[in-house]
């Protein structure tokens, strides 16, 4: 099985060198855990991405295509920084916020074919749990957050 890794090697060790490094009794325990649960979450999971495709935030992409059991929703929103603030502050976690696009810090990625789209997209994307769908959109709403317009492309 590793030599199918093999393909992966590039792309995961930009981030993390170490990818292959055998794992921990913790870590594993951990997954084993999650992956108990990937059946019972896949139905709340489908509903949480319903709801939000439907918001005003729901990035195009999720709003256009059959909704999937996602792990994370991109939502589109202007002043993410700040609203990432306000959600953490409301005891809402969004989890990891993209950085700026590989291509700009990191010489080993080409740049792709509209490095300004990339950067847009980068700075707006709020990933959101959709097992938090409703609570999130609820406090999205509360809070006036205006939804960002993508550039003319």
């Amino acid at each position: 099985m590793e030599h199918a890794l093999t393909a992966l090697d590039y792309w995961l060790s930009i981030d993390l060198a170490d990818w292959r490094m055998r794992q921990g009794p913790l870590l594993r325990r951990y997954q084993r855990s999650r992956f108990r649960v990937i059946d019972r979450e896949r139905e709340p999971r489908l509903a949480g991405v319903r709801l939000l495709r439907e918001t005003p935030w729901a990035a195009e992409g999720v709003r256009h295509a059959e909704p999937q059991p996602l792990l994370r929703v991109p939502l589109v929103v202007e002043d993410r920084d700040t609203v990432v603030a306000q959600l953490e502050r409301r005891g809402v976690v969004p989890g990891f916020v993209y950085d700026p696009p590989l291509s700009d810090y990191l010489d080993l990625v080409a740049q792709g074919p509209d490095p300004e789209v990339a950067r847009w997209w980068t700075s707006h994307v709020l990933p959101v749990d959709p097992l938090r769908a409703r609570r999130v959109a609820g406090l999205l709403a509360d809070l006036k957050v205006r939804p960002a317009v993508p550039p003319d492309v």
